[in-house]
């Protein structure tokens, strides 16, 4: 199945940021999402202790901050060429938490 034109500008960013990010252990993995206004909102991982690297979390972050209310599609990609790559089970759960409209995969 061949993603939608929503879901190719978002893989696109994710995989643009993640082309961005060098060779950084701490930042590995680059996210990005649409609201339903077709504004997209970028963010990189954070490598922590606790847990490994959650993107998606951060790209819903950014875009809460804009006020935005509803998200069409999510993807993340990875850094040195790993392009897209899926979702952990954790945060999908988390993504469907929030009440946005997403689907069970990166690239909704």
């Amino acid at each position: 199945m061949e993603p939608l034109e929503a879901e190719r500008r978002v893989i696109g960013a994710a995989e643009a940021l993640a082309r961005t990010l060098r060779e950084n252990d701490n930042h590995t993995i680059a996210g990005a999402v649409m609201d339903i206004d077709r504004n997209i909102h970028q963010a990189m991982n954070v490598y922590h202790c606790n847990s490994g690297p959650c993107v998606e979390l951060r790209a819903l972050g950014v875009a809460a901050t804009t006020g935005t209310k509803q998200l069409l599609t999510i993807a993340a990609a990875g850094d040195r060429g790993r392009d897209l790559i899926p979702s952990l089970t954790r945060t999908l759960s988390a993504t469907a938490s929030t009440g946005s409209t997403t689907s069970g995969s990166r690239a909704a």
